[in-house]
């Protein structure tokens, strides 16, 4: 696993869709890239944030006109 693989798995790999064997791989990877451990740190904080963020509800009437 080199960096440029890395980081076209590394959302992926904080969403928790990568099999077992990808996961371990980039886990290594991580475990010695300070760099790419840096990227995956970022996305997560991200993630959190967007969690954070209020849901809003379309309104009544936009609802109505899409059913």
């Amino acid at each position: 696993m080199n960096c440029v693989e890395f980081r076209t798995k590394a959302a992926t790999w904080v969403d928790g869709e990568l099999d077992a064997a990808e996961t371990l791989a980039l886990d290594a990877h991580a475990a010695g890239c300070a760099r790419c451990r840096s990227l995956v740190e970022a996305e997560r904080r991200f993630r959190q944030l967007l969690r954070r963020q209020p849901r809003e509800a379309a309104p009544p009437e936009l609802r109505a006109r899409v059913v």
